[in-house]
């Protein structure tokens, strides 16, 4: 199959507004029924991932001392790459905290077991589905990774080894190295797979004349919905049906994103709009 076939139209911007003069920017814009129909014919598998906010706390562990914000490479350089380069596709946009007394007393309590830390315990100022915990310990030829992410309602731990190396700068390789598996973790657990669709029934509270009409746009704009339609209406509620592909999790978070009031019974999904 070509390309040109999946898209459904193209806007060409006007080359004063691209970063370079001589160049013509072409945004793409693909016929989702048509790309999901590619990936079902082709047996393929895609993570549903745009503008991630990742909060992050790299600390630094050398000769048995830890450095949490001063003298630590890791935590004033992590998004140095980011801000120097020009390119704004990057998957995903890592969040640092604000240096405060309390997040090193609570690292202190713990130096000898950071494997036990909590990370929402550490992190609990910030509102963010995706936190990460990252302990580099800098060993004489090689670094000791303790990675810890929550991210989809999940906790995931890895450990890893990066050698060092007399051809790059180590303590970047390690911030690449690093990234390289944060972002795969999360793509893992927002994998779509358009074979298995998800089927769900929400009933929607109706307080203003246009509510439904406010859903079907809502569900319109979640890239992951496939299709779905009305059962039941009347001027209380209406039910409706929805197929959608990916986890119930994310339909949740995309749904309070679009501004959706959910609320949950023994399985039962009420929404109210307005």
């Amino acid at each position: 199959i070509e390309i040109k076939e999946l898209i459904s139209h193209y806007q060409i911007v006007n080359p004063q507004q691209s970063p370079s003069k001589k160049k013509v920017l072409v945004n793409l814009f693909f016929d989702r029924k048509k790309i999901n129909n590619f990936f079902f014919l082709k047996n393929l598998t895609y993570s549903d991932l745009s503008n991630v906010e990742v909060v992050i706390l790299p600390i630094k562990i050398k000769e048995d001392k830890i450095f949490v914000f001063n003298d630590n490479y890791f935590f004033k350089n992590w998004n140095r790459d980011s801000e120097e380069t020009t390119n704004k596709n990057e998957i995903i946009e890592y969040l640092l905290p604000i240096e405060n007394l309390d997040i090193i007393q609570k690292i202190n309590l713990l130096k000898d077991n950071l494997e036990n830390l909590e990370i929402s315990d550490i992190l609990s100022d910030y509102n963010n589905n995706n936190l990460v915990f990252l302990v580099i310990n800098q060993e004489e030829n090689f670094f000791k990774i303790f990675l810890k992410i929550q991210t989809s309602n999940k906790k995931i731990i890895k450990n890893f080894k990066v050698d060092k190396s007399e051809t790059q700068n180590d303590l970047e390789a390690v911030i690449k190295f690093s990234k390289n598996e944060i972002e795969d973790v999360i793509k893992s657990q927002n994998i779509i797979d358009v074979r298995t669709p998800t089927f769900l029934n929400i009933k929607l509270n109706i307080e203003k004349k246009d509510d439904l009409f406010k859903l079907q746009n809502i569900f319109e704009k979640i890239d992951i919905v496939d299709n779905f339609y009305v059962r039941e209406f009347n001027n209380e509620y209406a039910k409706v049906k929805i197929k959608f592909y990916g986890k119930l999790d994310n339909f949740y978070e995309k749904l309070k994103q679009m501004g959706a009031k959910i609320k949950i019974v023994n399985d039962s999904w009420s929404i109210s709009i307005s």
